[in-house]
């Protein structure tokens, strides 16, 4: 009896060396940006380096965390971005208490990993928004508030290599939603009262 006894408690204290979400399925954390490729495929991300991901139309769902890069400090993920089922792109932000880290992430194997480009540390802009017209370029920005009235947008033309900062002045509002209909014109709206949009062009070098 004794020996019995003393095997459960074993078994018991073994079975508690691991966590896993239990309830709400299939995880716990908040959700803030999901992405479709097509009916079947789609993903989301949110805190804690939370990723998620359904091949099935949702029905199911698989659950990545990835690695926090500040650690000890929590991380948010405003806007996803799937070039495919394998080239995903997303932007985050690792708040450290004094300002904020924003990067854009990347992942080349459908989210099983991800490496990440370091873009600014400011507390006075906000994550917007992430979008690509063809394989190799695309666009971010950040927008401003009452204390920084400057938006800055983000150019890649080497899937994420490197990015290039061009400035949007004369705002005192946040952008909010990005959309190019090719590698040269492009729309970007702005919050607030002003009911404005700027365009470019010229691949955003001028707005």
């Amino acid at each position: 009896i004794i020996f019995g006894i003393l095997l459960f408690t074993f078994k018991l204290s073994s079975a508690q060396t691991a966590w896993f979400w239990q309830n709400p399925k299939p995880q716990g954390s908040n959700l803030y940006t999901v992405e479709f490729l097509n009916e079947n495929t789609g993903m989301a991300m949110g805190s804690n380096g939370c990723f998620i991901k359904t091949t099935n139309a949702g029905a199911t769902w698989s659950f990545k965390q990835f690695k926090k890069l500040l650690r000890d400090y929590p991380d948010y993920h405003s806007c996803i971005y799937a070039l495919n089922e394998n080239v995903i792109f997303v932007l985050s932000a690792h708040d450290n208490s004094f300002a904020e880290d924003y990067y854009i992430m990347k992942s080349t194997d459908g989210g099983n990993s991800w490496d990440s480009t370091f873009i600014v540390n400011d507390y006075r802009v906000s994550l917007s928004q992430i979008s690509f017209v063809n394989e190799t370029t695309g666009y971010c920005f950040f927008g401003g508030n009452y204390e920084l009235p400057i938006s800055h947008i983000y150019k890649t033309t080497n899937a994420g290599t490197t990015w290039n900062k061009y400035t949007i002045n004369g705002t005192n509002d946040s952008l909010r939603s990005v959309y190019f209909i090719n590698q040269n014109t492009g729309f970007i709206s702005r919050s607030g009262y002003s009911r404005q949009y700027y365009k470019t062009t010229n691949g955003g070098s001028i707005w």
